[in-house]
């Protein structure tokens, strides 16, 4: 079993803040929750990446998911951040996609799936994601 790759965080939901430096994209298509395989790192995702220069909180989160999931998004919705034990912030988006068809893969991302519920393979285990979509409820 792969140990969590993220170790500590905190969570401030409903605040976002000037000084991230990545976004993350919980995405939706209809009620299915849509996570990119990460080829690299050996587990589901969702698509989110490091911001930038200049690039406003929507615009990291259009570029992340296309570039990881070949899906246009929409009704992004900035809903807190998160800061990881090293000091890393990350602003973390609800967003949904009209239709599923990922054309564009890359050498990081191998694959794009629908899920119900989160899969036990995700390339993170230390509960951020569970914790996220709770806290974000229905979008």
């Amino acid at each position: 079993m792969q140990e969590s790759k993220v170790a500590k965080f905190e969570v401030f939901h409903e605040k976002t803040r000037e000084d991230y430096q990545s976004v993350l994209v919980l995405l939706k298509f209809g009620s299915q929750l849509v996570l990119a395989w990460n080829g690299e790192r050996h587990g589901w995702e969702f698509p989110g990446g490091h911001r930038e220069a200049k690039e406003s909180i929507e615009e990291t989160a259009r570029r992340e998911a296309l570039e990881e999931t070949g899906l246009p998004i929409e009704s992004i919705r900035p809903r807190g951040h998160y800061v990881l034990s090293g000091g890393h912030v990350t602003i973390y988006v609800t967003a949904t996609c009209q239709n599923f068809t990922p054309v564009k893969l890359s050498h990081e991302t191998t694959e794009v799936a629908l899920f119900d519920h989160l899969p036990d393979n995700l390339t993170f285990r230390d509960g951020l994601y569970s914790n996220l979509i709770q806290l974000c409820g229905d979008w």
